[in-house]
């Protein structure tokens, strides 16, 4: 289920900007959101005819290439930063978090998830007619 919310309004730790569309990107975000238990999260797809990235200080063209999210403070985090935050926020895989803020082991993390990110497009996309969507 693809949900669009607007960061202006309620109070959540992290925004997290996904793409709807990516059946792998869903089946990420439907973890995140049954260990959301707190509601800290919100969770925005990007596909969906009411986002506006302008609105949420977000780069319309580069929202759609690379993961965000943004904090409570507004800063925008990208890529593995965006997943570290989530990991944190949801107390959930503690060792990929730890090795993925260590010196020694972020490139390997940064060079998977740019491998990913040239290949998403790729990949096939959802069916997501009139707000509902189907692999």
């Amino acid at each position: 289920m693809s949900v669009a919310t607007s960061t202006q309004s309620g109070d959540h730790n992290l925004t997290v900007f996904y793409d709807g569309h990516c059946p792998l990107c869903s089946r990420e975000i439907e973890v995140y959101r049954a260990k959301n238990e707190r509601g800290s999260i919100a969770f925005v797809d990007i596909m969906s005819p009411n986002f506006d990235a302008s609105k949420e200080g977000l780069d319309p063209e580069k929202v759609h290439k690379v993961f965000h999210v943004k904090d409570s403070e507004s800063n925008i985090l990208t890529a593995i930063d965006g997943f570290v935050a989530i990991w944190d926020e949801l107390n959930i895989f503690r060792p990929l978090s730890f090795f993925a803020k260590q010196s020694m082991t972020r490139p390997l993390f940064d060079l998977g998830y740019n491998m990913f990110a040239k290949v998403r497009p790729l990949l096939p996309k959802r069916d997501c007619e009139e707000g509902t969507c189907q692999i």
